[in-house]
């Protein structure tokens, strides 16, 4: 495939999901379409608000605030809502940052996530660049970032996710690991709640490499690997130390801490309920229901493919096979 090519398809990997957001955004007459806004609801009575004084700090470099009763900890509430580098450039424009700049941002993600994902999948193979495009925009406007539109503390992790794979297969294949680290980094920096489910699935993802090696490394070599990995993550912890500890001490003081951790096991929910809400028109899940899986459904079709396919190996099978299993318990399993 030509550069120019290559260019078209990377730019289409942005420009699609931004434009089907902004159909969206016509169909729901969301401002400038309409009257509406996505901002609302904790979007409107919480994150925008912080947002607001978030902008304020960053240019009087405040790291307390007495804005709400007594004051509390700028910096730790940053780190939860508004740490985004997208923010910035926001906060770099004249005048305070409004509503219809946050909703935009949406827009603006949509077509990040778009774009990480195709530069994942296109990074695996230049074959079928209009079926990765396809399935990169599906990336893009899952049921997760839809339902959770207006949660936009979470969605750079959903943007930052495939950068974080394919940084762990150059590091695994290529020893090659800025891309980890500085996407991983960038993760965590952003927002913790996400980020330390980035950190799992980043291990999970190390393994997955370990696995399709299988007999072609010695154990020399996972070795070597293994502490050079511990030691690019723990880099991006490091780097990310005053969030975190700010965060931990924040935590501490909540009521969350004082609850006593489960001492048996118990599934929530009977397997087969949550296996039929990934099922097409099944309503939502509320606060006591099965949960919510968002691009369950075409996960469990590939999950089917790669497990009858001649061409994949037993062993690959054997650990898709278990990390399906996984991912399913982690969802309705108390601990």
């Amino acid at each position: 495939m030509t550069k120019k090519k290559k260019l078209l398809f990377y730019a289409l990997s942005f420009l699609v999901p931004f434009a089907v957001g902004i159909l969206l955004f016509i169909g729901r007459k969301i401002a400038p379409f309409g009257q509406y806004a996505l901002t609302a609801i904790d979007g409107w009575g919480q994150y925008f608000p912080m947002l607001r004084e978030a902008e304020r700090d960053l240019f009087s470099l405040n790291t307390y605030s007495f804005t709400g009763a007594l004051g509390f900890d700028a910096f730790a509430q940053s780190s939860y809502y508004t740490n985004s580098p997208l923010w910035l450039l926001l906060f770099l424009l004249p005048g305070k940052i409004t509503v219809w700049e946050v909703d935009m941002m949406v827009l603006v993600r949509f077509g990040l996530m778009g774009l990480t994902f195709f530069i994942y999948a296109f990074s695996r193979s230049e074959k079928a660049p209009v079926s990765k495009l396809l399935l990169s925009t599906a990336y893009a406007l899952s049921g997760y970032t839809l339902t959770f539109i207006n949660q936009f503390m979470w969605m750079d992790a959903v943007i930052l996710l495939p950068l974080v794979a394919l940084g762990i297969e150059r590091f695994y294949r290529e020893k090659k690991w800025l891309l980890y680290t500085a996407s991983l980094t960038v993760t965590i920096w952003s927002n913790f709640y996400i980020s330390y489910m980035v950190c799992a699935f980043a291990v999970i993802w190390f393994f997955k490499e370990v696995v399709r090696m299988g007999r072609e490394q010695t154990f020399k070599q996972f070795l070597s690997r293994g502490l050079f990995f511990a030691a690019c993550s723990l880099g991006a912890a490091a780097v990310n130390l005053p969030v975190i500890l700010s965060v931990g001490k924040a935590l501490s003081e909540t009521l969350a801490v004082m609850k006593p951790a489960p001492t048996t096991l118990k599934l929530y929910h009977p397997l087969l309920e949550v296996l039929k809400r990934m099922l097409p028109g099944m309503g939502r899940s509320l606060e006591f229901g099965p949960p919510n899986i968002y691009f369950g459904l075409l996960t469990l079709a590939f999950t089917g493919v790669a497990l009858f396919r001649k061409t994949v190996p037993l062993r690959m099978k054997i650990f898709i096979a278990a990390l399906a299993a996984f991912f399913l318990l982690s969802f309705n399993l108390n601990v």
